[in-house]
């Protein structure tokens, strides 16, 4: 499977949530880049792509994944209001997984982990939230 194929399971599961969330990726200077950005907001970085076996038939790559998600303070923002915004972010990416964990075209190869993420600043934004990481192995479904 492509690295777009496997991008679109992802984003497939961000925009399945009952959440108006924004979905980008790229990398850190891409994000800075973009214009109009809408919180709460999921960044993917760029995955890395792990080659298949190639001593054996298999249909599958892995892809080691990073996601930031966010949700925009304010530089005076308290500490009890960080905590909120990261508790929503946790509770997205919490729900992503399990929506995520449903899919047929992948798998995880490792446990996700979730850290906090407290004021951040990207570009001019002020931002908490958490970041996501993972391993998953996603499966070619073309048949012969």
């Amino acid at each position: 499977m492509d690295y777009k194929a496997a991008e679109n399971i992802l984003s497939s599961a961000i925009y399945g949530l009952p959440y108006d969330v924004m979905f980008g990726s790229g990398r850190e200077a891409d994000f800075n880049q973009m214009k109009d950005r809408k919180y709460p907001l999921v960044w993917l970085d760029p995955m890395t792509r792990n080659a298949s076996n190639p001593d054996g038939f298999d249909n599958t790559e892995s892809y080691d994944v990073s996601m930031v998600f966010l949700v925009k303070g304010d530089k005076t923002d308290t500490a009890g209001i960080q905590t909120t915004h990261v508790d929503f972010a946790h509770q997205i990416a919490k729900d992503f997984i399990a929506k995520l964990d449903e899919s047929e075209a992948m798998e995880f190869n490792t446990k996700p982990q979730i850290r906090p993420l407290h004021r951040t600043t990207f570009g001019t934004d002020h931002t908490s939230g958490c970041i996501l990481t993972f391993t998953m192995v996603v499966f070619d479904t073309y048949t012969c």
